[in-house]
Order: structure tokens, then sequence, then C-alpha cells
């Protein structure tokens, strides 16, 4: 097995799928599209199966994570293939919620990386703070590219879903940034 790491670090997304073949240092995986992205850049590490969940209409497998192992190169109809060995491109972030401080690196990729950006945001928040009653998220963030920095800098408030519109918030600006 392996596991295709949409975000790792102090949050953990990923898509776990069987190998079909290694032939040297290219790795074949899943059997089926993941994404149906073509050509992609997105880590990968060996993954153990921890317990099958058998069930007549949709059996699957809980696996975990184990040490990276290459990068996922192309998302085919058929498969996904990679190279074993090769380091992924990753965006690092870091998200500060009171306290806390959550460090993880993430997929740079147009369609993916806003959504990531949103469910790391969201569960930072949901993690620190309370979720019922009246609420106040003071957002500041940056985005630092190549030709220079875009900065974030809102306030959300109110009594119902204040964190799902902040992380959508933040998700907006990084999905414009990198179309």
């Amino acid at each position: 097995m392996i596991s295709v790491q949409l975000i790792s670090g102090d949050m953990t997304v990923g898509a776990d799928g069987t190998v079909t073949a290694i032939d040297g240092d290219r790795i074949y995986a899943f059997g089926h599209r993941f994404l149906s992205e073509g050509s992609t850049d997105m880590p990968f590490a060996r993954a153990d199966v921890v317990a099958l969940m058998p069930n007549l209409t949709s059996s699957f497998k809980i696996s975990t994570a184990r040490e990276w192992m290459g990068t996922i190169t192309a998302d085919r109809d058929v498969a996904v293939s990679g190279l074993i060995g090769r380091q992924a491109s990753l965006v690092p972030v870091e998200i500060r919620v009171g306290p806390n401080t959550y460090r993880m690196r993430m997929v740079q990729d147009r369609v993916m990386t806003p959504l990531l950006m949103q469910m790391a945001l969201f569960s930072a928040i949901d993690a620190t703070e309370r979720s019922v009653g009246g609420e106040t998220y003071s957002i500041r963030g940056q985005l630092d590219f190549d030709g220079g920095a875009v900065h974030i800098d809102d306030v959300y408030s109110g009594d119902v879903g204040v964190a799902v519109l902040a992380s959508g918030g933040v998700a907006s600006p990084v999905a414009y940034a990198l179309q």
C-alpha cells in the first residue's frame, strides 16, 4: 500500500491505495485514477493496513502512512504512477490559533490547495476554539510568491458557522492566486 500525502505534519490528509507494480524506480498504484490530474507532483509514503472493514455493499481498509518514499508524477485513468526517491514540491503552512501553532506541508495544486487550506484552517479553529455561541476571528496571513506577497487581513464574527466563513475567506484568495 501507498498513501498519497495531500497534507503532512501536524495535520494529515492522504489517499491510500494498492501498489500494482514497481519497475526500477517507477511505481504504479491504485489501478484507477485518483483525481484525474494528469501530470502531477504529489508525495507518497509507504502505508500499512491496520484493519479490514468487510461490508456487502462497500468494504474498505483502515490504513496509516509510514515513511516518505517518492512522488506521484502522473494521475491517469488506469493508475497513478511516480518515481521512488523524488521529492515533491510542497507548500509550507503555519496556522496559529490562540496559543497553538500547527505546522504542515501541502501539495501545490491550483485545484486542491485552496480546498486543503480551507480544511486545515477549519480543523485548526475547530480543534482549538469552542464552536457554539458568538465568535469573532481575526484572520491575518501572507501568501509568499516569487513576485511578492499577498496579504490576507479580515475579521469574521457571528453566532453560527463563523469558522466555516473564516476558512472560506482564506481559501478564496488562495484559489485566485493559484489561478
